[in-house]
């Protein structure tokens, strides 16, 4: 049962993982049910995976699991789509590391204690590592929708698979020892693959970023040539203004001279409607806004 220690060790940093980047719905009731119950099924699971008196199918193993920490993944997450399903890949591949570390050091140097040390190990400081270094900008990354999530899923998928087949099943590390090489390559592509995809979501949102600061000083600039245009045709206006309250000017003194108050209203009225044509309406400081 040395197996089953170490998968729920395993099973355990994958749960955190999981907790760590994806983001969790608000409701605490369902992560704290999802996470407990994708642990009582796996461990179940597992249980029934090394129990000789199960004989439990190594595949249906697997595919238990992966559906079990899927559907965890997929209740856990505000978005049920394919950034829980791609997040759920990762958690997987993360584990790998410790898990096939720990199934070396079992077979070529025995006991138990170091393999599962080794193994606690290698989670908590790759974990630590990828929360320092990746949390943050993955948790902004996930809020964007439009990223094809599916198209991504494929690498992660194909190095698990790889993995699996070299060091689980058919064949296991105990009975394929020389295979550590093949596996550090595998390892190293795999981490190759990643910040290769976490250079490249880096560009991409900084692009991103440039084309929309772009268009907003696009739509600034063309706010303040509005406003500049305004400003011309109220500078026009104020001069035709000015022209026009010089003659007025000169008929109301000739209309008070000859008694004619009713014209001189008259007169003034029509003035206050043109003088209310003039006025600005600014509804903030923001030229673009307003």
């Amino acid at each position: 049962m040395n197996e089953f220690l170490i998968y729920r060790s395993s099973m355990i940093f994958q749960l955190a993982f999981l907790l760590l980047f994806l983001p969790l719905t608000k409701q605490k009731w369902k992560v704290i049910m999802g996470t407990a119950t994708a642990f009582i099924l796996t461990s179940i699971v597992d249980y029934m995976n090394f129990d000789p008196t199960v004989h439990m199918n190594r595949l249906l193993n697997v595919l238990l699991l992966i559906i079990i920490v899927l559907a965890a993944a997929l209740f856990l997450c505000r978005y049920s789509d394919w950034r829980a399903v791609f997040t759920v890949l990762c958690s997987s591949n993360y584990v790998m590391i410790g898990n096939v570390v720990a199934e070396v050091v079992l077979v070529f140097c025995g006991g138990m204690a170091r393999a599962l040390t080794s193994q606690i190990l290698i989670h908590a400081t790759l974990l630590y590592l990828l929360v320092r270094t990746v949390r943050k900008n993955y948790l902004m990354e996930l809020e964007m929708a439009n990223r094809k999530w599916n198209r991504i899923c494929l690498m992660p998928i194909l190095f698990y698979i790889t993995v699996y087949g070299m060091t689980v099943w058919p064949v296991s590390i105990a009975e394929v020892p020389n295979i550590c090489g093949a596996l550090i390559c595998v390892f190293l592509l795999m981490g190759f693959y990643y910040v290769s995809l976490i250079i490249g979501i880096a560009q991409s949102r900084n692009e991103a970023e440039k084309i929309n600061a772009s268009a907003l000083m696009e739509k600034y600039t063309e706010g303040i040539l509005h406003e500049a245009r305004t400003v011309r045709n109220h500078q026009k206006l104020l001069a035709i203004q000015r022209h026009d309250l010089r003659h007025q000017y000169a008929l109301i003194k000739s209309l008070l001279d000859e008694g004619q108050y009713d014209e001189i209203y008259k007169l003034l009225e029509e003035s206050g409607q043109q003088l209310e044509s003039l006025k600005e309406i600014r509804y903030c400081e923001n030229s673009i806004v307003n």
